[in-house]
């Protein structure tokens, strides 16, 4: 892409409190404004509020549910092409029509010229859901990170597995899973601190797995900041992911990107990430799986040796299937697409 873009993105990810989509939207300005385009950011709340798009080249909303509606408004108002990103739940409320607000999700992405998600799969899903008839422009836009080819190197502690769960307080990451495979492992006698990391999403939600890590003092639950998380990455052996939908989590490229392994559910989302890390994601089944002690006995197990040699292998990896060069490319990919699409070009 040549010429430079005046993009109008509504988001609330950057708005506290923390999410993974931050760390996407942040890292999509922050390579935006390097290449030259100009990023103006608005809330959805505010977006509605004058013709802020009337000198924009594109309107997009990242989050078809929380920022979808309110772009929608905003690209028609100006006549602007418009791009919806889709969350990590967004798949997932449409498919089961329980949000009470499904329904202007559901036609802020017909009203879309295009919209982007990570996977190949999730197109045709989207097809479904809205019916091909109203189905607009599916593009794929692949997550990127920044690999450390030393972080394999970091020392781990010797005495226990540190296990980590970085995912915010709220049904759809399910950490209750995770205190429950954690229990497994302690009744088994594999020595281990489980931290789960993240921002309360549903109060009533984080009291209960409150109260069911109460018992568990192995267990730490806690926030940190963008600086702190990466010091937690580089602590831990294994990071888990137990959601039951993913749109493309940062995490599992950041756990690999800092040399730990995963141990992740067998979920949408986590599945395509698995097939596209060619092996170096372990799918699970349920708390359950028989392999799940013998799993991470072996990653405690594993010497500073073998564990720089396997994280060698996945930076090779992960330049190939996420440098963040290849995003941004997708990302204006995916603007010219809808440039072209709304002119009828």
């Amino acid at each position: 892409m040549s010429r430079r873009l005046r993009i109008v993105l509504v988001t609330d990810a950057l708005t506290p409190p923390a999410r993974g989509n931050g760390t996407t939207v942040g890292r999509w300005m922050e390579g935006l404004l390097e290449r030259g385009h100009e990023v103006r950011v608005h809330d959805p709340r505010s977006a509605a509020q004058g013709n802020l798009a009337r000198d924009a080249d594109v309107v997009h909303a990242y989050h078809a549910r929380r920022a979808g509606p309110a772009g929608a408004a905003l690209a028609r108002s100006a006549g602007r092409p418009f791009v919806v990103s889709l969350g990590g739940t967004d798949l997932l409320d449409l498919e089961s029509n329980a949000p009470p607000d499904a329904h202007a999700e559901r036609e802020a992405l017909a009203a879309a010229d295009v919209v982007t998600g990570a996977f190949a799969s999730f197109g045709p899903r989207l097809a479904k859901a809205l019916g091909p008839a109203r189905a607009p422009r599916y593009e794929i836009v692949r997550r990127g990170v920044e690999v450390d080819p030393d972080a394999g190197g970091w020392p781990r502690r010797a005495s226990r597995l540190e296990v980590l769960l970085p995912a915010g307080l709220r049904p759809v990451k399910d950490p209750l899973t995770a205190l429950a495979m954690s229990r497994r492992l302690h009744e088994g006698g594999v020595p281990h601190r489980l931290r789960i990391l993240g921002a309360e999403l549903d109060g009533v939600y984080a009291a209960h797995v409150r109260e069911a890590a109460h018992a568990m003092p192995w267990v730490e639950l806690g926030r940190r900041s963008p600086l702190g998380m990466a010091t937690a990455y580089l602590a831990a052996h294994v990071v888990w992911n137990t959601s039951v939908h993913e749109g493309g989590a940062n995490a599992l490229l950041e756990g690999l990107a800092l040399g730990c392994r995963l141990w992740v559910r067998d979920a949408p989302g986590n599945r395509d990430a698995a097939e596209l890390c060619e092996g170096a994601i372990t799918l699970f089944a349920d708390v359950d799986d028989p392999r799940l002690l013998p799993w991470h006995q072996a990653a405690w197990a594993e010497s500073d040796v073998e564990r720089a040699a396997r994280h060698a292998t996945t930076v090779e990896l992960l330049r190939r299937i996420a440098d963040p060069r290849d995003e941004l490319d997708e990302l204006e990919a995916a603007y010219d697409a809808a440039r072209s699409t709304h002119t009828g070009a």
